[in-house]
């Protein structure tokens, strides 16, 4: 009857791993979809720094082409840049007074060839580089607050030269935009074709992370029982033969093969096949594994508790967009990360519950100092 029984209740055991196995993988699908949302959607994101910086570049264009309106050749800012990196004596010579574009171009020509300048600040005097030194000079006139010519000189900070890079920055903005808009703005659900709202981020992942917390513990309730079943199924049977005894070893280690994230002690088949302990995994190592397992179960209300507060750092947007839902939202949001937690204090009690039932079960099975030293035969 026992025999006929075996089967069934191992089988049992194995569908309840399974299930946790495959509710575990949804948790950490989830975890990483809501992870990269998240932080995406952070004002400190790569996209919305890219964006800003192109926003910066456009703005310096625009400074650029008044600035050209006003001085076609730029003289001032060539002028400018000679005065600060050229030789000192230039400082109150005629090059650096005259209002002549041709004077100075012959001036500067002269310069370069007595060698009085360099290669490259004749290159930069000549055909003006947009550079930091342009943003230092309309500050200098007070064409720009300190604030901006601070935000000029950080998107330039790697461009030497960014007369390229200004006369494009507008389309560049702009595709960066509508690029961050599509692909951080609204958040695509694999598997069901659907997309939702960023602001939606903390209901829809709070919700999501419940459900799936709910369902493994439930699955974890369900591995417990159908291990106790199993373990006292096995104490039922006899254990006086080393047949016997190795039959119920057998049952154990074809048991604990079904485990991922579950560690249950290693036992061979003998006295002499493990050290003192008759584990073939350290205590300590074992113990580390157990814990960075049970880590997993605590990423979705990190997560949540990270994504409620970077809403509640940014609810100005939330205010400007839709005031009356903000409070709402906050109420949702606070409702789910109280559930959340609730249920991974669960997930993680049901774990070690079971990991402990794993620690009786091999008390149960592993050799006794009693018992004979011959190793068991072949698994049954």
């Amino acid at each position: 009857m026992k025999d006929s029984l075996f089967p069934h209740i191992l089988d049992g055991l194995k569908q309840a791993i399974e299930r946790s196995r495959f509710t575990t993988t949804l948790v950490i699908i989830a975890c990483v979809l809501c992870s990269i949302a998240y932080w995406n959607g952070k004002e400190t994101s790569w996209g919305r720094a890219r964006m800003n910086r192109y926003m910066v570049l456009a703005e310096l264009d625009t400074i650029v082409r008044n600035a050209r309106a006003a001085d076609p050749d730029l003289l001032s800012f060539k002028q400018y840049v000679l005065s600060i990196h050229g030789p000192s004596f230039l400082k109150d010579s005629a090059i650096l007074q005259t209002n002549r574009p041709d004077v100075f171009s012959i001036a500067l020509k002269r310069l370069h060839s007595i060698q009085a300048i360099s290669d490259s600040l004749y290159e930069r005097a000549s055909v003006p580089w947009i550079s930091t030194d342009f943003v230092d000079h309309m500050e200098y006139l007070d064409s720009i607050t300190p604030m901006q010519a601070e935000s000029m000189r950080q998107a330039l900070i790697d461009l030497p030269n960014a007369a390229g890079e200004v006369i494009h920055a507008h389309d560049g903005f702009e595709q960066t935009r509508r690029a961050y808009i599509r692909a951080n703005l609204f958040v695509d659900l694999p598997f069901f074709g659907l997309a939702f709202d960023l602001n939606d981020l903390a209901l829809l992942s709070g919700l999501g992370f419940t459900l799936l917390l709910l369902a493994l513990v439930y699955n974890l309730l369900r591995e417990h029982h159908n291990l106790e079943t199993l373990l006292d199924w096995v104490n039922c049977l006899p254990r006086t033969t080393n047949e016997e005894r190795c039959t119920r070893l057998r049952i154990y280690q074809a048991a604990a093969n079904f485990n991922v994230l579950t560690m249950p002690p290693q036992l061979l088949g003998c006295n002499g096949c493990t050290d003192a302990g008759h584990d073939q995994i350290k205590r300590t190592m074992r113990f580390m594994f157990l814990v960075l397992s049970k880590l997993i179960y605590l990423v979705p209300v990190i997560l949540h508790a990270m994504v409620r507060q970077n809403d509640i750092d940014t609810r100005s947007h939330g205010i400007a967009l839709q005031p009356e839902r903000l409070h709402e939202l906050e109420i949702q949001s606070t409702f789910f990360l109280v559930t959340i937690s609730i249920l991974t204090a669960l997930a993680m009690v049901s774990a070690t519950r079971i990991e402990l039932l794993w620690v009786t079960f091999a008390g149960k099975v592993r050799p006794g100092p009693n018992d004979p030293p011959k190793p068991c035969s072949p698994p049954i």
